[in-house]
């Protein structure tokens, strides 16, 4: 017996919804939302509060690459919703939208044939619903899973317009995507060589894909010129982009290549691309135009952007940069698939061993392991209850440090910790995103992408930073024992002892320090013991930790007089 074509098209329907079922219930499952999606929402709430789109007051750094997101957190959190849930809820739409999109090219993709329509099988939506790292990077809390479907959607109407109204919209998407993160303009770049390959009329449609570019990023970009000063987002120097890192670059794609390793038949279908140049001329359907179309313009994109992404380093966060590659590389490999007009049968067992392969990924982080060569597995390294926990710590500081002209610093995972303890002024030490002086840097030597450029202790003594928070300072010497600090469990270093700051602290039972001027008062004879060259380190070390930065006179005296 016989399947008809209907048939057959009903269970790959059905096996669709349970893909999409499939593929939600993992990104729910998954939701996380990462360190650095919470610098972004400060941003988003100085805003709403009034302070300018700034992560201190008065500081006008671009410390965000995602504009558009941070504008639609500021939105939500205008009108109320939690940034956290919002960024989650509009991920997860995003990256449903995303799959339909490219279910929608699929379905352009088939051309009819003598005995009906052609069975439908929407690879690339399948494969990357099924994608774990797609999944993962559904939510985040930033803006990857909007960004990814900005640029599939552009891809599409690209491939499949043949109006110049459809190219201005094209155009409009593009740019939503370049207001969303500054990489996507390899993708936008990339399309007006593909409108100038395409049959007249290709002036008009130049023109009209780059009239958005011209009517509302020159715009937006002169604009954050002018109110921050610079031509490149903060993070563009704090990553040290313009350098280049193929080292690092080539381990990241390797990763990622290896974990999916069916996308190592995306430079085969180039052959099928480069074959299909041979018959342009002749009498193609509209599905063998739209095929091509898909294989020119997601080789346009995809190889330039991957040079783009190794040649800066990659990222420290594994996958992030080629998810929004990675649903244009299914699409090459289903127009591919499309082009090799195999029997139905064996059609539908190709697309499935590459399905298979998608789900059966190789997974290059073992259990428990978080980090391979300075890339790290980040839905790991930020568990849910690490935003609870966060709430929390903020909330204590903020009932410690609330209302106090303090400035503090923080490393490792602080930026949670930061947003919710809504401390007026707060630097970034560990990479310099928010901080100009820091992300102008020079690289001493290169490691771990975006973590280069750890900020110089003279720097923060200068900035007055009161308290350090890291994941647990030492108290190996005694300085260290000195700048200990302990926020009802929080650890810290005091980078500046502030007399009127810490005498404010000795009020709360569970802040515990030494107080130095206590301690010059009960143990300076001890210090007085030490070899001369340890006594002169003291010295120097009160200096620049409390005698700089406070009136105290007759302590400096004492001190001078006994070492």
């Amino acid at each position: 017996m016989t399947l008809s074509p209907r048939f057959g098209q009903r269970v790959l329907w059905a096996l669709l919804i349970l893909v999409v079922a499939y593929g939600l219930y993992q990104a729910v499952a998954l939701a996380w939302v990462c360190d650095d999606a919470f610098i972004s929402f400060r941003y988003a709430a100085n805003l709403v509060n009034g302070h300018g789109l700034v992560y201190n007051a008065g500081e006008r750094v671009e410390g965000y690459t995602n504009f558009l997101w941070t504008a639609a957190m500021a939105a939500g959190i205008w009108v109320g919703f939690d940034p956290v849930d919002l960024s989650r809820i509009l991920g997860l739409a995003f990256f449903l939208l995303t799959a339909a999109i490219l279910t929608y090219l699929s379905f352009r993709l088939v051309a009819p044939s003598e005995s009906g329509r052609r069975v439908v099988i929407p690879m690339a939506a399948m494969a990357f619903l099924l994608s774990h790292e797609c999944q993962v990077w559904a939510t985040s809390g930033l803006e990857t899973s909007s960004v990814t479907f900005l640029i599939v959607l552009g891809f599409a109407l690209l491939v499949l317009g043949d109006s110049v109204r459809t190219t201005l919209a094209a155009g409009c998407v593009m740019s939503a995507a370049a207001l969303s993160r500054p990489d996507a303009m390899v993708f936008c770049a990339m399309a007006v060589p593909y409108l100038l390959l395409l049959r007249k009329p290709r002036i008009r449609r130049v023109v009209s894909y780059l009239l958005p570019l011209v009517v509302i990023f020159v715009p937006y970009w002169i604009a954050r010129y002018e109110y921050y000063g610079y031509p490149f987002p903060n993070t563009y120097y704090a990553k040290s982009v313009a350098l280049s890192n193929y080292a690092q670059g080539l381990v990241h794609l390797w990763l990622y290549v290896k974990t999916y390793y069916v996308l190592l038949l995306v430079p085969v279908a180039l052959g099928a691309f480069l074959g299909g140049l041979l018959k342009l001329g002749r009498n193609w359907t509209d599905a063998d135009r739209y095929a091509y179309r898909s294989l020119g313009l997601g080789f346009l994109m995809v190889i330039p952007y991957v040079f783009y992404v190794v040649r800066t380093g990659g990222d420290f966060m594994f996958a992030r940069f080629f998810i929004p590659v990675t649903p244009i590389c299914f699409v090459i490999l289903e127009a591919a698939l499309m082009r090799l007009r195999l029997r139905p049968r064996f059609h539908v067992a190709v697309a499935c061993a590459v399905l298979a392969c998608v789900l059966l990924r190789w997974p290059q982080f073992r259990p428990g392991q978080t980090y391979i060569s300075g890339v790290a597995d980040e839905h790991s390294v930020y568990p849910p209850e690490m935003i609870a926990k966060a709430r929390v710590e903020g909330a204590l500081l903020k009932k410690y440090l609330g209302g106090k002209h303090v400035t503090v610093g923080f490393v490792g995972t602080g930026a949670m910790r930061m947003y919710y303890a809504q401390l007026p002024t707060a630097i970034e030490c560990h990479t310099g995103l928010t901080d100009e002086y820091i992300a102008h840097l020079p690289v001493e030597h290169r490691g771990r992408p975006g973590h280069e450029k750890p900020a110089p202790m003279d720097y923060l003594v200068r900035r007055g930073v009161n308290f350090l928070f890291t994941d647990g300072p030492g108290k190996e010497t005694e300085s260290q024992n000195l700048r200990f600090i302990s926020f009802g469990g929080i650890p810290a270093a005091i980078i500046v002892y502030d007399n009127p700051v810490m005498e404010s602290l000795r009020s709360f039972t569970d802040v515990r320090f030494m107080p130095f001027p206590d301690f010059l008062d009960r143990d300076l004879e001890q210090v007085r013991s030490l070899p001369p060259e340890q006594r002169r380190e003291f010295f120097e070390f009160s200096k620049e930790f409390y005698f700089d930065h406070n009136a105290d006179s007759a302590r400096l005296v004492v001190v001078r007089a006994g070492l």
